[in-house]
């Protein structure tokens, strides 16, 4: 299905779908992930490693200088134009020449960065911002170990160094880009497990220092922790192989990663090929659950791929990892290599088919907050009121007149009073006399009041009642908002899950040798002749054996034996032959009796190559062994498991031949010095060599 969508242009898939949006492909919401401010990615994109190995920064006119700015801003500009949005670049490499230290010399403190280094980091951050694409840094590799070089890996082990490495080199970058909108994140190291030994089930080879995984779990942690309170970005290591993150080991969670980040190439298909592999079958112990992304990947999968489903594209590549719940996916590489900068078909346009049909993978995805205020009122009411005329409030009156009078009142009085704050009540009470009141409350009365008076009043007088205190008094209401936020993310991570079993172990090659079987014959001859005269014998006894055997070498052996006698004499014979024998499948035996044959069986040869370190000069040659008629396959990769070389030989005869092996790669450029790896594979099966060239 995907070959039929490949084939149309990216630009007739977003018109159909503006025009017909209910017509637009649905998928499951794939994994993605974490970057500032809540908002979540899918990293869709290539390596960009370098422009000039581990100087790419500094202010040297031959690396910075005039032409340079040029060349790194017009490789963003067309890899953007191809489809790319985010980009995999290395800061120090094996630390050749940045960060500066006191020396050379292993156990000297780091000083610092060249002139300039961050100030241009930055200017591409902020230019790849400008296109809407950003930048994964790759702080180290694992070529610190080199130690033909004596590169200061000792930032790994030795505290001391270690912190003048963090404080001086690492520190200066990460205040100025930790919150930079074109970086995408930082990947603590490249490929750690080369430098981690064997016994903890490390890639390490001759050539480079070891250390445990205790040590390196201990770096990429303190890593991670120093630059922690810096950045917004998410943090990973960008692990060799599947093998270590997650499938047979798992030797990166609990160090405080945002995700996990590992590398895949297609010597790795059978065994750890995300293609095949859902992410949710990996185990990350307590981070289990945590994105995880294919940082590195085979270049050009239309020739190179070898799995399920070949020939896979870039755009299938690209389908099958999102649908296995992956949240990223970055091939190697721009320029390095298998270059996709000259051959940009290789990824256009099968990144745009992809990004159209899957259009969440180009978009920075963010929380939207809508929430309604909903306020904690406190506050004091507004109150108007002048004082209740009660016994206690002072007046003065002034009558008019002072006549004699008698009042004799009973009254019973019972108030219930609620105090409406904003209240004015009018109360006016006439009793059977001139008498007249007035007042204005600012409380509300309900009064049940019986009164029984008797007032004999011979004169009239008003009294002007003038209360002590007269106030009014406002009080405003504060007035407390607490608003509840409720953010609804867009995106709902249900990733597809897809189990495929696949062994736990990585499976060891088993051949089985051709060769002559073994038969151990212990026969008992008895005779008992009658001889009245010298005879003359000949025994010819003729042994067939056809034996049938099962996989664990224990066969069925039905010997048949012939004897043939001429004599003068007549003998009486009795023959008993009992036999042991050890065989290979298919073997057909004649002896005479009491015989012993111990055959050792003959494996196939191991490749050899010649010279080996091979400097350049005497041209190298493998001897490639083969037992039939065969095709055969010969490939060169570095220790990064990049494929540099590879040459096809049909109908190769037996034995076998040697075959001669080049000193620079499939583009013409000489091989560094340094450890390459090469894998031979025939009808029968893959053999491997290390070769080292050292010139």
């Amino acid at each position: 299905m995907e070959y039929k969508k490949r084939n149309i242009p990216a630009l007739s898939l977003l018109l159909f779908f503006a025009l017909f949006p209910a017509l637009r492909p649905l998928h499951a919401a794939a994994a993605r992930l974490p970057w500032m401010n809540g908002c979540t990615l899918w990293a869709l994109g290539l390596n960009y490693p370098w422009n000039y190995y581990g100087d790419d920064f500094s202010n040297y006119p031959d690396v910075y200088g005039q032409g340079y700015t040029s060349a790194v801003t017009t490789a963003f500009a067309n890899m953007k134009a191809n489809g790319v949005y985010d980009v995999r670049w290395w800061v120090f490499a094996s630390q050749w020449a940045s960060p500066r230290y006191q020396s050379s010399a292993k156990g000297t403190t780091c000083t610092g960065l060249p002139a300039g280094w961050v100030t241009h980091m930055t200017d591409a951050a902020n230019y790849a911002n400008s296109l809407g694409m950003k930048i994964y840094f790759c702080f180290v590799s694992f070529d610190i170990g080199d130690t033909s070089n004596g590169y200061h890996d000792d930032i790994i082990t030795n505290a001391t160094i270690q912190n003048s490495f963090f404080n001086n080199a690492v520190k200066p970058i990460v205040q100025a880009l930790g919150n930079n909108p074109g970086v995408m994140g930082w990947d603590i190291m490249n490929e750690p497990e080369w430098l981690i030994q064997a016994s903890d089930g490390g890639g390490w080879s001759a050539g480079s220092d070891s250390f445990s995984l205790a040590q390196m779990r201990s770096f990429v942690g303190n890593f991670v922790s120093f630059i922690r309170p810096y950045v917004q970005q998410p943090i990973s290591v960008g692990s060799a192989s599947m093998k270590w993150c997650g499938k047979d080991y798992d030797y990166w969670s609990g160090l405080g990663l945002d995700f996990f980040d590992f590398h895949y190439y297609d010597w790795m298909t059978p065994w750890y090929n995300p293609v095949s592999i859902a992410a949710s079958s990996l185990n990350y112990g307590a981070d289990t659950g945590k994105p995880v992304i294919v940082g590195e990947s085979i270049c050009n999968p239309v020739v190179e791929y070898n799995g399920p489903g070949k020939p896979l594209n870039h755009y299938g590549m690209a389908v099958s990892i999102y649908n296995k719940g992956y949240a990223g996916y970055l091939p190697w590489a721009w320029n390095d290599l298998c270059t996709i900068r000259t051959s940009t078909s290789i990824i256009n346009p099968y990144y745009a088919n992809f990004a159209a049909a899957y259009p969440p993978v180009t978009q920075v995805l963010c929380p939207t907050s809508t929430y309604t205020p909903t306020p904690t009122s406190t506050f004091s009411p507004t109150r108007t009121f002048s004082p209740t005329l009660t016994p206690t409030n002072g007046m003065t009156s002034t009558p008019t007149l002072s006549p004699t009078w008698t009042d004799t009142p009973t009254a019973t009085f019972t108030a219930t009073f609620t105090r409406t704050p904003t209240s004015t009540s009018t109360s006016t009470l006439t009793p059977t006399s001139t008498n007249t009141r007035t007042f204005t409350s600012t409380f509300s009365a309900t009064a049940s009041s019986t009164s029984t008076r008797t007032w004999t009043l011979t004169t009239t007088f008003t009294p002007t009642l003038t209360p002590l205190n007269t106030y009014t008094v406002t009080n405003t209401p504060t007035v407390t908002l607490t608003p509840t936020v409720t953010g609804t993310p867009t995106v709902t991570l249900t990733p597809t899950v897809s189990l495929t079993a696949t062994p736990s172990a990585t499976p060891t090659a088993s051949r089985t040798p051709t060769g002559t079987p073994t038969v151990t014959g212990t026969p008992t001859v008895t005779l008992t002749p009658t001889i009245s005269m010298t005879p003359s014998a000949t025994a010819s006894p003729t042994l067939t054996a056809t034996p049938s055997s099962t996989p664990t070498g224990t066969p069925t052996h039905s010997p048949t034996s012939t004897g043939t006698a001429s004599r003068t004499a007549t003998p009486s014979a009795t023959l008993t032959a009992t036999r042991t024998p050890t065989d290979t499948p298919a073997a057909t035996v004649t002896s005479t009796p009491a015989p012993t044959f111990t055959v050792t069986p003959t494996a196939l040869p191991n490749l050899v190559i010649y010279p080996n370190p091979s400097d350049g000069s005497v041209p190298p040659k493998i001897a490639v062994p083969v037992s039939t008629v065969a095709d055969v396959k010969i490939k060169v990769f570095t220790s990064a498991f990049r494929k540099v070389w590879e040459a096809d030989i049909p109908s190769m005869s037996p034995p076998g031949r040697e075959v001669p092996l080049p000193l620079a790669d499939k583009w013409g450029a000489a091989l560094a010095n340094g450890l390459y790896y090469v894998v031979v594979s025939t009808d029968g099966g893959i053999l491997k060599v290390k070769w080292l060239i050292l010139r």
